[in-house]
């Protein structure tokens, strides 16, 4: 009961910050019946990949936001999820990971066919990237000695670790408040990583060797606190710091959001994360296209699409 108590907690993240930007207005809207509990929003080959946590699949829209496919479900068999946290679309595969069962399923983008079942040897893995053919997990850990990102390389049959990094901030005891503070999200590019943790203005870089490169700060004070709501039966994180980053046509974006709600994205640029968009809306996931901003809203669980100049 411990273990799915924490599982359910670890799915999704709300962001505080205190930043300008060039601000965005939402344009347009998709509004499709199809979607009940939106956490995630990936674009890829002109197709937005969503994972819903209210039935725990993968659906995929074209732009007009009709539904083209949706794979997976809730439950513990192969192609299935219990508790799906993250997901990455690389090589038309999609690799979803699943929290509680500790594994990773794969489909095909194309149709969204089951291809196999990835167990890993990983407790609470949270979020997942993928590079020139590395995959890299990191995980929720608060016991002393333990690493937070773990990368491996596929095989035939299995996934091979080829390496552990990141040593977590060990804890006394079970408190959610601090457990938090050795969660982050993930992204990779170029033989680079990079981790920022939800609840701190810390963003590490590293080799894809594991290697720290470089630490980089964001203008906003880091959360102590945790707010935990429910929403269509889901415990989900009402206070963090850094939301979602993506690494989109070689350039590193990051998602945070202030007090008031609104959200802004950083851009990793001249050695430093700079502010480059602000969006009054409250942005969970997004991603970036060459003239558009696609992001998840919280409360109605609307894809927004903002025009960028």
């Amino acid at each position: 009961m411990k273990r799915n108590y924490f599982c359910m907690l670890f799915l999704l993240i709300f962001v505080y910050g205190n930043i300008s930007g060039e601000e965005l207005i939402a344009r347009s809207q998709f509004k499709s019946r199809n979607l009940l509990l939106p956490i995630k929003i990936v674009v890829s080959n002109g197709l937005i990949y969503i994972l819903d946590k209210g039935d725990e699949s993968i659906k995929v829209f074209n732009i007009q936001g009709e539904l083209m496919v949706s794979f997976g479900k809730k439950g513990e068999a192969p192609g299935e999820f219990y508790c799906a946290a993250d997901f990455f679309v690389d090589n038309g595969r999609v690799y979803v990971l699943d929290t509680c069962k500790s594994k990773i399923e794969i489909f095909l983008t194309q149709n969204g066919s089951h291809i196999s079942t990835r167990n890993l040897k990983i407790s609470n893995p949270f979020k997942i990237a993928i590079d020139n053919g590395k995959i890299f997990v990191s995980s929720i850990s608060f016991l002393k000695g333990q690493k937070i990102i773990t990368s491996l390389v596929e095989e035939a049959e299995n996934f091979k670790i080829e390496n552990s990094f990141l040593e977590c901030i060990p804890l006394e005891g079970i408190e959610l408040n601090k457990i938090y503070k050795n969660a982050g999200v993930l992204t990779a590019n170029k033989g680079k990583l990079y981790f920022a943790y939800i609840l701190s203005n810390k963003i590490l870089e590293f080799s894809d060797e594991g290697k720290l490169l470089k630490e980089y700060f964001i203008p906003i004070k880091s959360i102590e606190k945790l707010e935990i709501g429910i929403k269509n039966n889901q415990m989900l994180l009402k206070s963090a710091l850094n939301y979602d980053i993506r690494a989109k046509r070689n350039k590193i974006f990051l998602l945070s959001r202030n007090e008031k709600g609104e959200s802004f994205i950083f851009e990793l640029k001249n050695g430093k994360f700079q502010e480059k968009f602000k969006i009054r809306d409250k942005i969970i996931s997004f991603d970036i296209t060459d003239n558009e901003i696609l992001g998840i809203e919280e409360e109605k669980g609307e894809v927004l699409i903002y025009k960028v100049n």
